[in-house]
């Protein structure tokens, strides 16, 4: 269907942005006065930009809508950022009211009116020659003005094309992501929604899945670096072994396997032991009550000569094991 999905009250409002949008200022789109705060600006653009932000109708059946609704959008965006920018503002304003179109000023803003009034064209005086010298004048500045409008309009179009491809791209990843993410495929997932992000970066849809899915592909990164580490020390490989178990360590995992078996490899492939022993530390930190990690760090701790370390890991294996022989006679020998 074309726009069925839309509800009544929601296809009257989309018409009635699009045309302010087309024909009418920033101000009315944004539905503010023009003596508006920036607090004002901000807390209209956040309603209307929740309400109709593209995302929104990302699993609605809209139909040609979901033009009109980007287009709206862009424009809303685009409102913002004139009117929250004061030398932007500055500009657009003297723009309208050289176009003759200055909004009536509320009666409770009696400081914005002021400003108004002192900035608003004073009836003249004095001779007709010099009523018309300056009618004149005042011509010959539309005139400028309105060229200038005219020679930013293309730039003003570029922007916006941007900004609707930009937006596009997004929500193309984004399906890419969550269609990966659903089959599980965490890595390709995070891959394309963060694409999504630095498209859309104020999307928080895509945000909270990217940050969802980035500790689920690192978890699966870790795992495909073990697996791959494991089969490389089947094939006598240790090179790659060390490389892969190298990999999940710098992902910042919290699984101690790479960590354990990285600090045995280094050990008996490139004698360092120094280094062997900070990662059988972060073993052990990572699974305090594994045996196996604290009986390793206790030997190499023996061959550093620290020999205090090495008694306190023997002490905690008979702690949770008290009949464990190689711990007994280890601890003997430092005695």
């Amino acid at each position: 269907m074309a726009s069925s999905d839309l509800k009544p009250s929601e296809l009257d409002e989309l018409n009635r942005l699009e045309q302010l949008a087309r024909d009418s200022s920033h101000y009315e789109l944004l539905q503010i006065q023009q003596v508006a705060e920036t607090a004002d600006i901000q807390n209209a653009f956040y309603e209307l930009s929740r309400k109709w932000h593209p995302d929104r109708f990302f699993r609605r059946d809209i139909g040609d809508k979901a033009q009109i609704i980007e287009e709206v959008f862009v424009a809303i965006t685009e409102a913002y950022r004139t009117l929250s920018d004061a030398d932007m503002r500055r500009i657009y304003d003297r723009k309208l009211r050289e176009e003759g179109k200055v909004q009536a000023v509320p009666k409770n803003t009696d400081g914005h009116q002021a400003r108004l009034k002192r900035r608003s064209p004073q009836k003249a005086s004095g001779p007709s020659s010099r009523e018309a010298l300056r009618e004149r004048a005042a011509a010959r500045k539309r005139e400028r003005m309105a060229k200038r409008s005219r020679q930013l309009s293309p730039s003003m179009n570029r922007v916006r094309d941007q900004v609707v491809e930009q937006l596009r791209k997004a929500r193309a990843y984004y399906k890419e992501g969550k269609s990966a993410y659903d089959d599980g495929n965490m890595i390709k997932a995070a891959n394309a929604l963060q694409l999504a992000v630095t498209y859309d970066p104020r999307n928080e849809t895509y945000k909270k899945l990217l940050d969802e899915t980035k500790v689920l592909a690192k978890q699966a990164m870790v795992k495909a670096h073990i697996s791959a580490a494991e089969n490389a020390e089947s094939f006598q490989n240790p090179r790659e072994a060390l490389s892969q178990y190298r990999k999940a360590v710098g992902l910042g995992t919290d699984n101690p396997i790479p960590h354990y078996r990285l600090a045995v490899m280094m050990q008996v492939y490139e004698d360092d032991p120094k280094g062997a022993v900070n990662h059988l530390r972060d073993a052990v930190k990572l699974a305090p009550k594994n045996i196996s990690y604290r009986l390793a760090l206790g030997k190499l701790y023996m061959d550093l000569g620290h020999n205090l370390n090495a008694k306190r890991e023997f002490q905690y294996i008979l702690h949770v094991e008290k009949g464990h022989s190689e711990a007994k006679s280890l601890l003997k020998k430092i005695r």
